[in-house]
């Protein structure tokens, strides 16, 4: 019974992963494209292009201002120009990768520029893409939706990983008031062969304080009993994935006294 309310306490749960229509609807509501070059009609060409995703968009004509603004009100993705007077598209690039408010905002590259070399310094900065102008409104639109939902399923991810952390922590502290509640005996031991748990009751029994003990290998502890039979029992519950009993297992604390125990060893 004590094994079962432990496992209860401990089952794992799984992630739930966005679908397509979800998707779609978080892109629409929640997304935010930063749009950065110095000529106006390319500011107009690939805002009329992108308006139809439903995102919030903002434009910038040089890449001074457009970094302010990222640092103060992060979009989502970010497309840049290069060749631009003042910060160059390169520039701005490499500051956003270097601030922790900004470093993992996608960025795509637009530019006229053309060379391997270009694309191999835009992609070597950090940027996820670079296209080259002319700009072909298909390729865009489509490039920017994948990354948008890209993007969206790793901060869903992340956040279901902050909210199970948040869980196992409270799950863990369940467990310590559960199995510190009981009489039997508890004492959690890892593959590694150190003990993880020393309930209140092994404290009792074994006159070791667990904060002296946990941590240590199992082997450590000051127990005068027969170590091969322990260790025989915990072996054969690791390949019989199933719980091994031994009783009648004479002992002697770290006090001198002395006693008879029953122990079982569980697989979790």
């Amino acid at each position: 019974m004590i094994y079962e309310q432990i496992c209860e306490v401990t089952d794992a749960l799984k992630f739930k992963k966005l679908s397509p229509m979800e998707l779609i609807s978080r892109i629409s509501v929640s997304s935010t494209i930063m749009i950065v070059d110095d000529t106006p009609a390319n500011l107009d060409l690939l805002y009329a292009a992108l308006e139809g995703l439903g995102c919030r968009m903002l434009t910038f004509l040089d890449g001074e201002h457009a970094l302010k603004a990222a640092l103060k009100d992060p979009p989502d993705l970010i497309l840049l120009d290069i060749v631009m007077p003042g910060m160059d598209g390169f520039e701005v690039c490499r500051r956003l990768k270097h601030d922790d408010i900004t470093r993992d905002i996608p960025v795509i590259f637009i530019s006229a520029l053309n060379s391997e070399k270009d694309e191999e310094l835009g992609l070597a900065l950090g940027a996820i893409d670079y296209i080259t102008k002319p700009i072909n409104i298909p390729i865009v639109r489509s490039r920017v939706h994948a990354y948008l939902q890209m993007k969206l399923q790793r901060d869903d991810i992340e956040a279901q990983v902050l909210a199970r952390t948040a869980e196992l922590r409270a799950a863990n502290e369940e467990l310590d008031i559960l199995i510190n509640s009981f009489q039997s005996i508890i004492i959690g031991v890892s593959v590694k062969d150190c003990i993880t748990r020393w309930n209140p009751s092994a404290e009792n029994i074994f006159g070791i304080k667990s904060k002296d003990i946990v941590g240590k290998k199992l082997h450590d502890a000051e127990i005068n009993w027969n170590w091969d039979t322990i260790y025989d029992a915990i072996d054969k519950c690791i390949t019989a994935g199933k719980s091994i009993r031994v009783d009648d297992m004479r002992f002697e604390n770290i006090n001198g006294q002395s006693g008879m125990l029953g122990l079982v060893w569980h697989m979790r």
